[in-house]
């Protein structure tokens, strides 16, 4: 971390992350009583609903074989967080990560094709040779 401010965010953001795992494996085995409605979905299953379960083509073929499944999100679950899918799509394109020594991006983005937008999400497939991404 560059500076000391930066290093505090960060750990601030662990002491959160561990607090809350801590207090819903508690809830969990029956330690804690939430004082949240049971009605409300907790930030996971709102997620996972995002999720959903698609399947097309490509997806069946990259789970015949041993694959990697990566999800990137926020802790909490805002649905107003990027208002507009396209400007979400040019965050990803400027914020991939590209492995040293040799020319691959995560997330492979296709310029040259599109992405597909639902209400609330954006993909895009990519396949060449034995490397393929959804």
């Amino acid at each position: 971390m560059p500076t000391q401010t930066e290093m505090r965010e960060l750990l601030d953001l662990a002491i959160e992350k561990g607090v809350k795992q801590f207090l819903e494996r508690a809830e969990r085995v029956g330690l804690y009583i939430s004082q949240t409605p049971a009605s409300v979905a907790t930030d996971q299953e709102r997620f996972d609903e995002q999720l959903g379960g698609k399947m097309n083509e490509l997806l069946n073929k990259i789970q015949s074989r041993g694959y990697w499944k990566v999800i990137i999100r926020p802790i909490a679950f805002d649905e107003k967080r990027i208002e507009n899918l396209a400007e979400l799509y040019l965050i990803i394109q400027k914020t991939y990560v590209q492995l040293k020594h040799w020319r691959w991006e995560f997330p492979q983005i296709n310029i040259a094709a599109a992405p597909c937008y639902g209400i609330d999400w954006i993909e895009q497939e990519s396949e060449w040779e034995e490397y393929l991404e959804l």
